[in-house]
């Protein structure tokens, strides 16, 4: 029996006002054509390789990886641990090399589904690892260009919660305050609910709605179906944050941003891990979409 690997993966949801499908390939494009870098975490930086279609139809998606690695920069003063110096201009010439060769190099694979504006990828992967919110740093970073502004407005990035993460909210069994942050749903994509909220953001010329809502003096909330589809909404476009105190009278905070979605995967050693992952992050947007 082949050996079995893990692989997890996690998904964020891109978005670009107004849009189409084709608008979003080109996004991509323009940033890999860019050489966009930007910070992981720290020195820990990265940069999207370039893409491949899954087949002739390019709105069902496109895969690369994203590329991580320690970035050094060479202008800075080097130490010489041995002498305990620092390193003359004569010695830095053997360091030029860092300038375009980096080290403690990583690589995660990605998909980017155009028609649904989702971006996944392997947070766990060939034994090494990276974080959705160091991917969320790192997709805002690579956006936040001049030329992609010019072209394109303001990205939003946001790590797609888990299900689980927004019922936690709700369990609270005193539920003292819910906060919501909605930024503007794309338009072609969603449920009836949502296209409400969207048009009426449009005739208010908003781009972002943020609702707060506080019990009376000993109380809990009590969400109605209304506020549960609100915060539904808010939990792929945004955050629900929520305070109150538990059965013990303790207080306590949960927040959908707490709670990223992650799928894992199980597959053989002797199975394509492309494949699979590309077959993982599928049924991910299939959940997504109920």
């Amino acid at each position: 029996m082949a050996r079995q690997t893990k692989m997890t993966i996690g998904a964020i949801n891109i978005k670009i006002h107004p849009h189409t499908p084709q608008t979003y390939i080109e996004l991509f494009n323009d940033v890999i054509k860019l050489k966009r870098r930007a910070s992981l975490r720290g020195d820990i930086y990265g940069h999207l390789s370039s893409f491949s279609f899954l087949n002739r139809d390019e709105t069902l998606g496109f895969k690369g990886f994203i590329y991580k690695y320690l970035n050094i920069d060479p202008n800075e003063p080097w130490f010489d641990v041995d002498e305990e110096k620092v390193v003359d201009k004569e010695q830095m010439l053997q360091v030029e090399v860092l300038k375009k060769v980096k080290p403690h190099f990583s690589h995660f694979m990605y998909l980017f589904i155009p028609k649904y504006h989702r971006f996944f990828f392997t947070t766990y992967y060939d034994k090494k690892s990276i974080s959705p919110s160091s991917v969320e740093r790192f997709l805002k970073g690579v956006f936040y260009h001049p030329d992609i502004l010019e072209k394109y407005g303001e990205v939003d990035v946001i790590v797609e919660p888990s299900i689980d993460g927004l019922e936690k909210i709700f369990k609270i069994p005193t539920l003292e305050r819910l906060e919501l942050l909605i930024t503007k749903p794309n338009p072609d994509d969603h449920d009836e609910a949502e296209q409400k909220l969207l048009q009426r953001l449009g005739r208010l010329k908003a781009k972002r709605l943020k609702e707060e809502y506080v019990a009376e003096s000993r109380s809990s909330i009590e969400p109605d179906d209304e506020l549960r589809t609100l915060s539904r909404i808010a939990a792929s476009n945004g955050y629900v944050w929520a305070s109150g105190k538990d059965l013990e009278g303790k207080a306590v905070q949960e927040s959908t941003t707490e709670h990223p979605y992650e799928e894992p995967v199980w597959y053989a050693s002797d199975e394509n891990p492309d494949r699979i992952f590309v077959a993982g992050a599928q049924g991910m947007m299939e959940t997504i979409k109920r």
